[in-house]
């Protein structure tokens, strides 16, 4: 059982209002880095002078390179289909400008020291931290408490609402759902940074390769049905490929 067992509730309150506090009050440029830095900062606390292994803790268990490899494309993948679903959103609902112009600031540089800075803060920083606390520190202690499928579920709802994003929730949470099955299916949360990092690198090459000021817009190309179709083919597959490994045949 890990430590976070006994009071997981407390320590996700904790953690994710600190989060959004600092993701609200702190300019878009810097906002992602600080936050995602300060998703961890509680759990290592807990865990300072107690003795507790972080490659437990954290769910840092080794796996093999191939299902490492296997975590891009299905990161990728996940990227196109979560874009998909944030189009049919904005179709729907669309999101305020004042909303949508604090989200470039965050997404799309001019200059190329910008770009790096916000590829670091995104891609790396974002992906490492969020894995090692949604997927790694809560979600494998919510295990210990309810059901695989209701921790798994519980933990995609927090990390969809750390973000602060309505428009954003289902693509969200269907993208924490797909990461937390990897996760669970592998027994370890590196393929689920691994996704998370091919998610996140693709969306923000898009945004910036593209210009399109904004990760999903209705017209691009990479949500044509052929493609999203395609995405959901190679993610369906793979997913299933982690899931036999965990539930293999009698």
């Amino acid at each position: 059982m890990t430590p976070l067992a006994d009071t997981p509730w407390r320590i996700a309150a904790a953690t994710i209002t600190l989060v959004m506090a600092t993701a609200l009050l702190l300019p878009a440029q810097i906002n992602v880095l600080a936050s995602s830095l300060l998703l961890v900062l509680p759990a290592m606390l807990m865990l300072r002078g107690k003795g507790y292994r972080w490659r437990t803790v954290f769910r840092l268990h080794p796996v093999s390179y191939p299902l490492l490899f296997l975590a891009v494309p299905a990161g990728v993948a996940l990227s196109v289909l979560g874009g998909a679903i944030d189009t049919g959103v904005q179709l729907v609902a669309p999101m305020p400008d004042a909303w949508r112009a604090r989200l470039e600031q965050s997404v799309v540089m001019d200059s190329p020291s910008g770009l790096a800075f916000r590829f670091f803060a995104l891609v790396v920083v974002s992906s490492v931290c969020e894995e090692l606390f949604f997927r790694g520190f809560l979600q494998s202690a919510l295990e210990n408490r309810y059901p695989w499928g209701t921790a798994i579920v519980l933990t995609c709802l927090l990390f969809s609402a750390a973000h602060i994003n309505l428009w954003w929730f289902p693509s969200l949470f269907f993208t924490g759902l797909t990461l937390g099955v990897v996760v669970f299916a592998c027994d370890s949360v590196l393929p689920g940074i691994v996704a998370h990092a091919a998610h996140n690198a693709f969306s923000f090459a898009m945004a910036n390769v593209q210009k399109t000021q904004s990760l999903h817009e209705p017209d691009d190309p990479i949500r044509h049905p052929m493609t999203v179709a395609a995405a959901a083919s190679v993610l369906t597959m793979i997913l299933i490929h982690f899931v036999k490994r965990r539930f293999p045949r009698s």
